[in-house]
């Protein structure tokens, strides 16, 4: 693929001239995917099916009062309230590892990772088969960037809970960010198979991404439409999922993916950059030019989009236009070799 050191962004598909002759597609789809699809997002769930015994003689039922009230102070984000309920609960019943759990939920949630990770790891100490707080700790270390770590802590949960939805995500987008991609695959099916649907329609996106960083776009459709059709209102998926179709030439299903991905979302320069690479196909270049443009008024720096102006005025012999794009789209981004090597081609004019 040309264009290597470029960072691409998801959806991009840039349009560059064949030896000053043809045009042909490019697809620089990111492995990694998009932002909706990376947040890891801390545990917090009741435990069930057993109480706390208190040290001091606190009988179950009065642990658990407070402990529901602890869980409910930390569905309506009352940190102080919860952190304090979880500490009397935690002096009074030690070897409950859940409280302990939650408590470094609390400090997490408060940005205050280290306390936060003291509470995670006492939670495993007390019990060694904890899965959520070896969780936790994965997704500490992932907001740490110690991917190391993050990948040994989920790990670590998933042989504790192999069918652990929450862990084999994490644990796939980490190898998936990484180019790991069959090993990623492998955990993505925990997730189908654990049929959660909060985790469901993100996991078929990213197995989209994959296959369509593979070309592989028969698999990479099979996975978008699955996505929309868990979450209709997933922006990103129906983007994506018209570009596998365009790259398959199958323009009409493209061009409904693409209008249905605009009415989500009509912020996303992707868009109207997409449906201009679609018409480049079907209709022409001046029909293309005015998408284009839509894509520049919604991200005025972003060079592809200037490329492809200066491309249609350079084949209509519009030198002096096409000029101008071109230096535009270089600036933008000084490492768009397409855009200095279109410079030297109107300079030979």
């Amino acid at each position: 693929m040309m264009r290597a050191k470029r960072v691409a962004t998801i959806n991009e598909i840039a349009f560059a001239l064949a030896g000053g002759a043809t045009i042909i597609a490019l697809i620089t789809l990111l492995a990694a995917c998009g932002n909706e699809s990376t947040q890891n997002k801390v545990t917090i769930e009741q435990e069930d099916g057993y109480f706390a015994v208190g040290d001091d003689g606190d009988s179950p039922a009065e642990l658990e009062v407070e402990y529901r009230d602890a869980l409910s102070a930390m569905e309506q984000e009352d940190w102080n309230a919860a952190t304090n309920l979880l500490l009397s609960l935690s002096e009074r019943a030690s070897d409950y590892a859940p409280y302990w759990n939650d408590l470094g939920v609390c400090y997490m949630r408060q940005g205050k990772n280290k306390e936060a990770e003291k509470y995670f790891i006492k939670a495993t100490s007390v019990d060694e088969n904890h899965f959520k707080s070896s969780y936790n700790l994965g997704v500490l270390e992932s907001e740490r960037g110690d991917e190391d770590a993050a990948e040994k802590a989920y790990q670590k949960a998933l042989e504790i809970n192999p069918v652990y939805g929450d862990a084999a995500y994490n644990l796939g987008l980490l190898l998936q960010r990484q180019g790991r991609f069959d090993e990623a695959r492998t955990y993505y099916k925990v997730v189908l198979d654990a049929s959660r649907t909060a985790r469901l329609y993100k996991t078929h996106y990213n197995l989209g991404l994959m296959a369509s960083s593979e070309e592989d776009w028969p698999q990479a459709i099979k996975h978008y439409r699955e996505a929309t059709l868990l979450n209709a209102g997933y922006a990103p998926a129906h983007l994506n999922l018209g570009v596998a179709y365009s790259a398959s030439d199958e323009y009409k299903k493209a061009s409904d993916s693409l209008r249905r991905a605009g009415a989500l979302d009509d912020t996303d320069y992707r868009v109207p950059w997409n449906q201009g690479l679609l018409i480049l196909k079907t209709d022409g270049r001046v029909a293309a030019a005015p998408l284009f443009k839509d894509a520049l008024k919604l991200n005025p720096d972003y060079s592809p989009a200037m490329q492809n102006l200066g491309l249609e005025a350079y084949h209509d012999e519009r030198y002096p236009e096409a000029l101008d794009w071109f230096e535009r789209a270089a600036s933008s981004d000084p490492g768009y070799a397409e855009a200095f090597y279109m410079i030297g081609k109107v300079a030979s004019k």
